[in-house]
């Protein structure tokens, strides 16, 4: 409710867009009440399974669950409604099967119990399971993002997989200001925060997080948050997921 004099910037991202399409109590249209500055970073989730699992890519995987027709098979996420929710339900829509969703509240716990094998698998965030990669404990089988990431090289990104072609899921991050805010303000921010981006210390920095730096402008922004919203929107209604 701050007036739009620029004095308060709004960090927002991926839940801004998808939280008022699943939860009608959020009234925010964020093409309307908000002025993007720009995009700081995306954060890349994977599809994983415990370092005993057979498959070792994702194709495997799919076929596999077509082949056994097992509606079982099981994937852990944050919660309904969350961006990796919305992963595991694309995953099952286009490759056509059933895994069976397991929510948590929240994710802490998730990649403990995916390496003790309590579920088949989960959608994680790369930042919380690079330890778990790096020491072998548990396998990604795909990443989210529009281009496979420098830490996994090797993993696909889910584009590249048969059925989702020129498809990107990824959480990502920006700056806003209140819509009407004048213009020579938001160029400001903006000027700033590219820079901001450009320094090698802080790429290194967020790389080593599993963050990926991707600075845009405010416009582009929002010509990348458009189709991404569109995205969501079939999502959630093909797999009918509500929060309240």
């Amino acid at each position: 409710q701050a007036p739009a004099d620029g004095n308060l910037i709004y960090m927002g991202g991926t839940d801004t867009v998808a939280v008022p399409m699943v939860n009608p109590k959020v009234k925010l249209d964020w093409e309307k009440d908000l002025a993007p500055i720009g995009r700081m970073t995306t954060l890349p989730m994977i599809f994983a399974v415990p370092k005993a699992s057979p498959h070792h890519s994702l194709g495997d995987l799919l076929a596999a669950l077509r082949k056994s027709g097992k509606e079982s098979f099981s994937y852990a996420t944050p919660g309904i409604g969350t961006m990796q929710h919305f992963y595991g339900s694309l995953i099952n829509r286009q490759a056509k099967v059933s895994m069976l969703h397991v929510p948590y509240r929240g994710g802490a716990q998730i990649a403990n119990d995916l390496v003790g094998q309590q579920v088949d698998s989960a959608v994680l965030v790369l930042s919380t399971a690079m330890p778990f990669l790096k020491d072998g404990r548990i396998r990604a089988l795909s990443v989210s993002d529009v281009a496979r990431v420098p830490q996994l090289p090797e993993v696909k990104r889910i584009g590249e997989e048969e059925g989702f072609a020129g498809i990107a899921l990824p959480l990502w991050q920006g700056l806003f200001v209140k819509a009407g805010t004048p213009a020579a303000t938001i160029a400001s921010y903006e000027k700033a925060l590219l820079e901001a981006l450009a320094q090698p210390e802080v790429r290194t920095k967020l790389l080593e997080a599993g963050i990926t730096p991707s600075p845009s402008s405010g416009a582009d922004l929002r010509t990348f948050a458009k189709p991404q919203a569109a995205l969501y929107r079939d999502i959630i209604q093909s797999a009918k997921i509500t929060v309240e």
